[in-house]
């Protein structure tokens, strides 16, 4: 969909290039200066970026804005500055975002995440016994550096696999070659008995596979449902130009994903939150937002990049909570954590990396009492 935006966007400033060759006769250089791309620049930055209304109001009134200072422009450049500043000191979303009173309604300044794990069973089915997720001797280097070094790692269906070590051992590495983002450079990854593709983040959806991130990534300009929509998007069934007419299949296919990001932010505890804009919400609710869009693809295997951090310890338990339930439902779940305790208390097998090799791997208890690991990772 990216793709096709990006094509649609190229053919569009072609179409325009042809209209004003036609408008000017002929094409130079001077025609396209450093000065018009500023005020490109300038117009986005006046407007407010995210929406179709503040790109436009500030092309209006940088079009406008010459004409009724025309007697002070040698003075044009200061002004266009000042009026830059104005907007970015006093209205940072730009005038768009001043006009956008819904956004600017006060939140409740105390707000409890309080999940329902529960209301899981209402929207994802129970899973089959399913595929083993495999990497066997995943071998991945930057230079001659070995952020991973010969790794094998089995996600079982149903069952939370934790992936702990210090920093840089190479855990977050393991999950961006198991997404597609890294391809490794040597070693095989599969689902069962088929082979999964080394790169091609764009299919792991397909595949089953989701994942949250160590920084939250969000569409701050976007409401908390359209971006938990964002995960269900391979289920739609309209086409990019239905989508972009806005014909009936697009409306089915907006209806059938907004029904399900709402029921899955009730189950992360905050559906009171959906029509928010994202950027206006705490770190923690973002955290659990990720989970949520996540969960829209109903994965087989869900990859989770450190979701405590930043929680307290009473939304860790409760992220301790959801995330059980997740895995009550036949999805494997592989987690990456720094929090020893939530580790141990909700993972079935722990695999410990170093250097990114594995130091140890076992079960919770078993990897308590490694006198390696106590050594190099607990203390003690």
């Amino acid at each position: 969909m990216l793709i096709s935006i990006f094509l649609f966007a190229g053919a569009l400033a072609a179409f325009a290039g042809g209209l004003f060759a036609t408008l000017q006769t002929y094409i130079t250089p001077d025609a396209f200066t450093f000065d018009l791309s500023v005020l490109f620049f300038i117009a986005i930055l006046i407007g407010g970026r995210g929406s179709i209304l503040g790109p436009l109001l500030g092309t209006i009134i940088l079009t406008i804005l010459p004409e009724i200072a025309a007697p002070l422009a040698a003075w044009s450049t200061f002004l266009y500055a000042v009026l830059l500043l104005v907007i970015v000191l006093a209205m940072p979303g730009g005038i768009a975002a001043l006009l956008d009173f819904k956004s600017r309604r006060p939140l409740a300044s105390h707000r409890a995440i309080v999940p329902r794990p529960a209301a899981l069973g209402d929207i994802m089915g129970k899973k089959d016994a399913g595929k083993t997720l495999s990497l066997r001797g995943v071998v991945l280097t930057f230079g001659n550096v070995r952020a991973i070094d010969g790794l094998d790692l089995d996600v079982e269906p149903g069952k939370i696999h934790g992936l702990i070590g210090p920093n840089g051992s190479g855990k977050t590495t393991t999950l961006n070659v198991i997404s597609g983002y890294y391809a490794a450079k040597a070693g095989t990854l599969a689902l069962g008995s088929q082979p999964l593709p080394p790169g091609q983040p764009a299919l792991r959806a397909a595949r089953g596979i989701a994942r949250t991130f160590q920084t939250p990534r969000l569409i701050g300009e976007a409401s908390v449902l359209e971006n938990v929509m964002v995960g269900g998007t391979i289920e739609g069934q309209a086409t990019f130009v239905e989508a972009m007419l806005s014909l009936p299949r697009h409306h089915r296919d907006e209806r059938h994903l907004a029904g399900k990001a709402r029921a899955l932010l009730g189950v992360v505890g905050l559906e009171s939150l959906a029509e928010v804009r994202a950027d206006r919400l705490q770190h923690s609710e973002l955290r659990f937002i990720e989970i949520a869009r996540a969960l829209m693809l109903q994965p087989d295997f869900l990859l989770l990049d450190e979701p405590a951090a930043g929680l307290s310890s009473d939304e860790i338990l409760r992220l301790g909570a959801l995330i059980k339930a997740i895995s009550a439902r036949g999805t494997g779940v592989l987690l990456v954590e720094h929090h020893a305790d939530l580790i141990f208390e909700i993972c079935d097998q722990v695999t410990v990396l170093n250097l990114g090799r594995t130091l140890a791997a076992g079960t919770p208890a078993e990897i308590r009492v490694h006198k390696e690991v106590v050594s190099a990772y607990l203390g003690g």
